[in-house]
């Protein structure tokens, strides 16, 4: 007796603060779906500390990221006067910090497979560095880290690395999406920022991890905060924001070049990509979430989140034309014929080349995109990106003309991505 009035007690208690909104209900964030809006929500008082697991003071980071500031004034200016200048002004984006609805499946993911003994899959998504440009063979981060998994764990790793020199989230989101290896990957670590155009950054790193949650939903996530930024910039704050929304922990290089107790250009190449020193600073960081978190037993949560930027939908739809789908019509043309209709924002994957000039699309006989292509390089570079936002549609055919028969053969493929 004397326990069930304690359970009815509790049981009252719990009512009452919930009536009283002083229980986090989650309704305040959610979705209306009566009205289809969003209610801005207030930030979390708590985070969960993503190497011991527990519950840290909000109040704390933001004073930790105030004495960083402190400590590194660029952090707060501009990146450059130039960028200030051409870019428009930021709109501040909402911070829906709870703004999801409900739990709704739950799966192991790479940390609580290791602790299995299971084998694990990781897909590696980035730029140079994710791609380990720097380093000498068997070096990289990557390597490192796909050796230590193997010997710390008795498992096999099987890592795929998707990275682009030289790209930024756009061709990030492109690379996953079209990704078709039949691989359910356990783990991405997402490795962009430094080739990123600020005012896009936002969108396409956000584009990028939810695209990632809807091809891979038991796969478990790591952001890395690139070295080669130097300084807490607005676009290394534009990643923590995102994955701090995201829940994915952060690989904070920066702070462990500058704990290191060795100057910046030591660790460096070309002051830009770690050598094979700066390397295993970057693995020491990734490794430490992962053991953290296997020691967690951390799973994966799949949580419906509201985007941060709305916009962020034009991504929820991806089509990708190789060009091995395309009749190279002649030494300059490439023509796509369609059995059904396509439209979206047009994105191209091309090598760019040491030549210059137009490119020039056509849908259905019309030109809709007039591309000047200026490469004043040595090398050839693949790139994959969007000259604007316009949606544009084709019904029949697509032809792509380059200038020269160089850049036609550089010709990767076409995507289409919302509309």
């Amino acid at each position: 007796m004397k326990y069930r009035i304690i359970r009815i007690i509790a049981a009252v208690t719990v009512g009452l603060i919930i009536m009283n909104g002083c229980g986090n209900t989650g309704q305040d964030n959610r979705i209306d779906k009566s009205t289809d809006g969003v209610t801005e929500a207030a930030e979390s008082e708590t985070e969960t500390d993503k190497d011991t697991g527990k519950k840290t003071d909000r109040k704390n980071k933001d004073k930790k990221k105030k004495d960083r500031s402190e400590k590194n004034p660029a952090a707060e200016e501009p990146e450059t006067e130039k960028q200030e200048e051409s870019d428009p002004p930021e709109k501040k984006r909402e911070k829906n910090w709870k703004g999801h609805e409900e739990v709704f499946a739950e799966y192991d993911g790479i940390y609580r497979k290791l602790n299995k003994g299971k084998d694990v899959s990781i897909l590696i998504n980035g730029d140079s560095i994710g791609a380990g440009g720097g380093s000498t063979d068997g070096n990289s981060w990557t390597d490192l880290l796909k050796n230590y998994i193997e010997s710390e764990y008795q498992v096999s790793c099987n890592m795929t690395n998707i990275s682009l020199g030289g790209n930024g989230s756009y061709a990030g989101y492109v690379m996953e999406s079209k990704l078709d290896d039949g691989v359910d990957y356990d783990l991405m670590i997402i490795c962009y920022g430094e080739n990123d155009d600020r005012k896009n950054l936002a969108l396409e790193y956000e584009a990028m991890i939810r695209g990632a949650e809807r091809k891979y939903p038991s796969c478990n996530f790591i952001s890395i905060l690139e070295s080669s930024q130097r300084e807490y910039t607005k676009k290394i704050e534009i990643i923590e924001e995102l994955a701090e929304y995201y829940d994915i922990p952060v690989a904070d290089t920066i702070a462990a070049f500058n704990d290191s107790g060795r100057e910046y250009e030591e660790l460096t190449v070309d002051v830009k990509h770690p050598n094979d020193e700066g390397y295993k600073l970057y693995f020491n960081e990734v490794k430490k979430i992962i053991d953290a978190e296997v020691k967690n037993d951390t799973g994966v949560e799949v949580i419906e989140r509201i985007p941060l930027d709305p916009k962020v939908s034009e991504f929820d739809t991806f089509s990708y034309f190789p060009a091995e789908k395309f009749v190279r019509t002649d030494g300059l043309t490439w023509t796509l014929f369609l059995d059904k209709e396509v439209r979206g924002i047009i994105g191209l994957y091309h090598l760019f080349s040491p030549s210059n000039g137009e490119i020039v699309i056509h849908t259905d006989g019309r030109e809709s995109l007039r591309r000047p292509m200026v490469w004043s390089y040595d090398f050839s570079q693949d790139f994959i990106y969007q000259h604007d936002k316009t949606v544009r549609h084709a019904s029949n055919r697509i032809d792509i003309s380059f200038p020269t028969t160089e850049m036609a053969d550089g010709f990767r493929g076409l995507i289409f991505t919302g509309g």
